[in-house]
C-alpha cells in the first residue's frame, strides 16, 4: 500500500483528501498537518513514498517543505496543491524538487488517477505550464544534453496544446511513456532552476 501525507492548511481539503485516501484500497494517508510546522515535528518519523503540499502557505512555507523534503535521503514524490493551475508558484515548487501538482478542485477520481500515475513515475503537465517551463529552459540557456531530444519535443508538443494522447501519437509512443518523461522532465528541472 501506498503511504501518502497531506500538509493543508484548509480544514475541508485536508479532511476530504484523507477520506478520499483511506476510501482507496491502494492508498494509507500516513499523516495530515494542518500547519507546515505540525509537518516538521512529525518528519523523521513518518514514512511516506507521495506527499501533497499545499504550496499557498503563509511565508512561502509550501515551497520551503517541498525543498525540505526533496533534500531528505526519503525517494518521495512530491505534488504541490494549489487553487489554480496558472500559480506561478507551482514553478517554484518544481524547482524545489516537486513531480507534478494537483489543482484542488480536481475531481476526486482525477486525483486517485494522479496519484497512481506518479506512483508509477510518470506526471501530468498543462500546456500553460509546458510553456513556462520552455521559456525558463530557453531564456536560461538549459544544457540541452539535460533534456533528451524526446523530452524537449514533448514540451514543444504540450507547450503548442497537444494532450498526452495527440503527443502519444505524433511521436508514436504510449501515453505511459509520454508521462515517464513528463516526471523525468521534472526532475531534470529541480537541478537547473
Amino acid at each position: 500500500m501506498t503511504k501518502v501525507v497531506i500538509v493543508e492548511s484548509n480544514n475541508n481539503i485536508r479532511e476530504g483528501l484523507k477520506i478520499l485516501l483511506e476510501s482507496s484500497t491502494r492508498y494509507n494517508c500516513v499523516g495530515s498537518f494542518k500547519t507546515p510546522a505540525a509537518f516538521r515535528e512529525k518528519f523523521n518519523d513518518l514514512e511516506f513514498d507521495i506527499i501533497l503540499i499545499e504550496i499557498d502557505l503563509p511565508s512561502e512555507e509550501g515551497i520551503k517543505l517541498i525543498s525540505m523534503v526533496n533534500e531528505s535521503a526519503m525517494s518521495v514524490s512530491i505534488l504541490p496543491l494549489t487553487l489554480f493551475e496558472e500559480n506561478t508558484k507551482i514553478i517554484e515548487a518544481i524547482c524545489s524538487g516537486a513531480h507534478g501538482y494537483i489543482v484542488k478542485i480536481t475531481p476526486p477520481k482525477q486525483i486517485v488517477q494522479y496519484l497512481d500515475e506518479i506512483s508509477l513515475r510518470m506526471s501530468h503537465m498543462s500546456t500553460f505550464l509546458a510553456k513556462r517551463i520552455l521559456n525558463i529552459i530557453d531564456k536560461n540557456h538549459f544544457n540541452s544534453k539535460k533534456l533528451s531530444q524526446t523530452e524537449r519535443t514533448i514540451l514543444e508538443l504540450m507547450a503548442d496544446g497537444n494532450s498526452v494522447l495527440a503527443v502519444s501519437e505524433r511521436i508514436k509512443t504510449d501515453i505511459s511513456v509520454i508521462k515517464r518523461h513528463l516526471y523525468e522532465i521534472y526532475n531534470k528541472l529541480q537541478y537547473f532552476c
